[in-house]
């Protein structure tokens, strides 16, 4: 591409930017059907993972299980 082409582009997608930007400025938010700031800033609660050490231990048995299934099948197929 030359670069009078490349200027021609540019300027294209800033005019496109500019005329999309007045059409969002003609429309206007009615602030009354908004819900009230202090409901939309709550604090929301953490999630709070119940027996974590549980699900540690159970995914390591898991593994370890894998591990041991998977080792066993390679030796088999060695012999």
């Amino acid at each position: 591409m030359t670069n009078s082409s490349r200027q021609g582009d540019q300027a294209e997608s800033l005019r496109k930017r500019t005329h999309q930007n007045k059409i969002s400025e003609d429309r206007s938010i009615d602030v009354n059907s908004l819900p009230p700031r202090s409901e939309a800033h709550k604090k929301r609660k953490k999630v709070m993972l119940k027996y974590p050490m549980i699900r540690f231990l159970l995914i390591l048995f898991i593994l370890i299980v894998l591990i041991a299934v998977f080792v066993s099948i390679q030796i088999g197929s060695n012999v």
